[in-house]
């Protein structure tokens, strides 16, 4: 995702795939860029598993900083063999681009606009300049075109 704002939400499944119960202590962010991710809808937490039984967790990638961003997911649990599970995650924040910007060189050009009308026409995909999609919802709204002519006016 772009500087401030959030990735997809990507569910953790934890399931009791032993023969007694397990106890599930935490679920924590680890790692040097754990302040970019959060957990959302923790159920596994302070929870006891029955055999085969699961929960989750909800991680969502938010940046704050630019480039790639790695953190891990870790779960506690009273298992003898295993009881840290760690789940690897990593995010890449793109810069804040300004809105229209298909080339990404810092300036909306009439071409560029152009870009944006024939996208928001649907005749275009919006994955040729993603830059007019502001709020990354796959689509391009007059809203959005309208930000890209200001862009192209007053500059990014």
């Amino acid at each position: 995702p772009r500087l401030g704002s959030a990735s997809a939400a990507y569910s953790i499944v934890a399931s009791n795939v032993g023969t007694a119960n397990l106890s599930v202590e935490s679920v924590v962010l680890a790692g040097t860029d754990a302040s970019q991710f959060v957990v959302d809808n923790d159920t596994c937490s302070g929870q006891i598993l029955d055999v085969a039984e699961n929960c989750s967790a909800v991680v969502r990638f938010v940046p704050t900083s630019q480039g790639v961003k790695d953190a891990s997911l870790e779960i506690s649990s009273d298992d003898d063999k295993t009881p840290v599970v760690v789940v690897r995650l990593q995010g890449e924040a793109k810069p804040v681009a300004c809105v229209g910007d298909c080339d990404g060189d810092g300036y909306v050009t009439v071409n560029e606009l152009i870009i944006g009308v024939n996208i928001a026409l649907g005749s275009q995909p919006v994955e040729i300049c993603e830059a007019i999609d502001d709020n990354e919802d796959g689509i391009c709204t007059v809203n959005e075109l309208i930000k890209a002519v200001n862009a192209a006016l007053g500059g990014c």
